[in-house]
């Protein structure tokens, strides 16, 4: 009996016919238990317990497992109606976006737009010529596993009609095994590269020391050579010994900090390496464009047509699938040293600048400098009304004799002594460059679809030159995605840049995945599929998350996914307080183009007419002078809604 726990089911009866039977069962048998037997029959009742659970569970996993992501209900109209909204702005305030998150809008614009909703026929389209293009992938030996994950999905998402073919990069030479796993899973061709050494490691960075596999006489001659050195520069040898350990110390440094990464030399490298040295790699250099594939990494969604020969027909040079925010510790001085470079080249910056920056100054007077803290319309009045009182206290206080205040005087002096307390001009103010201020915002790099001339101009290398003389790919943890990034916002005009939401993705924890266009076409596979993607896996595929058949909704929407399958409990990038994305939508919609966002200031963003500081200040006196000959107290003092109106288009 204690067998029946684990039956197995009868192929001729349905799931739920058998799982009722063996209740049956179970319930039968402890009835018939005789009382003296209660021990036991307590110990059957709780198998039964258990296996109730059990089954529960399986039940609710198979639930969740195919749960499918739907669209929410959502009245678009609220949008799209101009009496719902006083600025452009106001679209994306939180309230809104949590009405409307931004995967439930369409981001279709005369800027950008994805190259197909839906399917193509990838058979008709892989007739077509191909790009100078291949992936490219940095990966060690042992991550093996994790690229081939990577290359399965891809291959069946995209190559398999395609064929472009595979890059690998190592700091060291790839096993037999990597290279034979390779073969297995690749339709195109496939191609191994080393780095060299000094591409890799640092200059200040300790030489590894020479394992037992280095030969004798390899030995022997560098002790030879480090003889001689020390013999005819022991200077230079007490430097480079200076130089090892500061570069100790200051990745040290980043691990005790808890900075993530920091304490790894070996991510400084990787990250130093995308920066500089990948696009001069001979194997990339003769690349057009490049896909970059991390190990471990999957796609949800079908891509029938070519990126690259796409990106190269609408003029794209820049291609990704998630935008976040940085750590703000792993990227401290980054900003300024880009700052600096702008400076020293006297650059006109194009308007992608917006996407990775905060603009505060969009007032110009006297006392300008008491409002750097300042960060949008709202501080700016609040920070107005505060110096005002300051400012009236103080010039009339400085008219009376001491020993002649009265009530009014004595008001004046408290809100002296209110404003010089830390909640008045003594602020601390953020670190901010000629009042911008990097917003933290960087393309994923892990995904990404580029022109390699963008990074083998003399515009980046001189770029990347500037950032490795000032020794932060070590001093602190500087990512190449936010290198990258602005460096984008550098070089490159938003038109260039492609936001490839058609492309399910997804790398770590976080995951972009679109909903079905109504356009959806058979799948058929293609002739060098090496069919790598186990059985379960294509079963999973075929049955995609069904497309968005209702056209207003479509519309409003956007939808664009061919034969997507999101993964059960996705939670979408795009809603996500890390999110960059509807700042991309922002800059990239057609109503901000046109200008009819909020022209004095809207979070940072666009070109704003400079408020006149000077006049909005001696305003501010004359209304806080007319309220206390009222008898009013100037510590209830407030900007009316008609006067906030008036001071925010006081422009010179």
């Amino acid at each position: 009996m204690l067998r029946s726990i684990f039956w197995k089911p009868v192929s001729n009866k349905s799931f739920l016919h058998r799982v009722k039977s063996k209740l049956q069962i179970f319930i039968n048998y402890n009835i018939n238990i005789p009382s003296k037997f209660l021990f036991f029959r307590t110990l059957r009742l709780w198998k039964l317990i258990l296996f109730i659970l059990t089954i529960s569970l399986t039940i609710q996993s198979y639930i969740y497992v195919n749960r499918r992501i739907q669209p929410l209900n959502i009245d678009y109209s609220v949008l799209q109606n101009p009496k719902y909204f006083k600025s452009y702005d106001e679209k994306f305030q939180g309230s809104m976006l949590q009405k409307c998150p931004i995967s439930e809008r369409t981001f279709k614009s005369t800027i950008d737009d994805v190259f197909q909703y839906g399917c193509r026929d990838p058979l008709v389209e892989a007739k077509k010529p191909r790009a100078n293009a291949a992936f490219v992938v940095l990966a060690r030996n042992s991550e093996i596993d994790g690229v081939i994950l990577s290359m399965r999905s891809l291959e069946r998402r995209f190559n398999q009609w395609f064929n472009y073919p595979w890059i690998f990069l190592n700091d060291e030479p790839f096993t037999d095994e990597f290279i034979e796993r390779v073969e297995e899973v690749a339709s195109g061709d496939f191609e191994f590269g080393v780095i060299p050494g000094d591409r890799w490691r640092f200059k200040d960075q300790p030489v590894p020391q020479q394992t037992e596999k280095n030969s004798q006489k390899g030995k022997q001659e560098g002790k030879k050579k480090a003889g001689k050195r020390q013999k005819k520069e022991p200077q230079t040898n007490i430097k480079e010994s200076f130089d090892t350990i500061f570069f100790n110390e200051a990745v040290e440094s980043q691990g005790d900090r808890g900075i993530m990464y920091g304490n790894m030399p070996s991510y400084h490298s990787m990250c130093r390496f995308y920066s500089g040295y990948f696009f001069e790699h001979p194997l990339v250099k003769k690349l057009d464009w490049y896909w970059r594939v991390e190990p471990e990494v999957d796609f949800y969604c079908d891509l029938t047509y070519d990126p690259f020969i796409e990106m190269e027909k609408h003029g794209k040079k820049y291609g990704y699938t998630i935008a976040i925010k940085e750590l703000v510790d792993t990227v401290p001085n980054l900003f300024r040293f880009t700052k600096k470079f702008i400076k020293d080249y006297d650059m006109n910056l194009p308007d992608t600048w917006n996407f990775f920056t905060k603009n505060h100054k969009f007032y110009k007077g006297e006392n300008e400098e008491n409002y750097e803290d300042v960060k949008n319309m709202n501080d700016f009045l609040n920070k107005v009304k505060k110096n005002t009182i300051y400012n009236y206290s103080k010039i009339h206080l400085n008219k009376k004799s001491e020993g002649s205040f009265g009530s009014t005087e004595m008001q004046l002096l408290r809100s002296l002594i209110n404003h010089s307390k830390i909640n008045g001009l003594n602020l601390a103010v953020e670190e901010k460059y000629e009042n911008e201020e990097f917003n933290m915002c960087h393309f994923w790099s892990n995904f990404e679809i580029a022109s390699n001339s963008l990074f083998t101009s003399p515009e980046y290398r001189a770029y990347y030159d500037f950032l490795e003389n000032s020794k932060g790919f070590f001093t602190e943890r500087w990512g190449d995605a936010p290198v990258h990034s602005l460096a984008v916002g550098l070089f490159l005009n938003l038109s260039e840049i492609h936001y490839f939401r058609d492309i399910g993705y997804k790398h770590s924890t976080l995951g972009h995945c679109p909903y079905n266009s109504p356009n959806q076409l058979p799948y058929k596979s293609g002739p060098k599929f090496k069919h790598q993607v186990l059985p379960q896996d294509e079963i999973y595929y075929a049955d995609y998350d069904p497309p968005v058949t209702d056209l207003n909704l479509a519309e409003n929407l956007g939808p664009s996914g061919c034969r997507c399958r999101c993964p059960s409990g996705h939670r979408e990038i795009e809603n996500s307080g890390g999110s960059c994305s509807a700042l991309w939508l922002k800059l990239t919609s057609d109503e901000f183009v046109n200008g009819e966002q909020d022209e004095h200031f809207i979070g940072g963003l666009g070109v704003y007419k400079t408020l006149d500081l000077d006049k909005i200040e001696s305003t501010a006196l004359v209304w806080l002078a007319e309220w206390l000959a009222g008898g009013q107290n100037i510590n209830k003092w407030e900007f009316t809604e008609k006067q906030k109106d008036a001071l925010s288009i006081m422009y010179i």
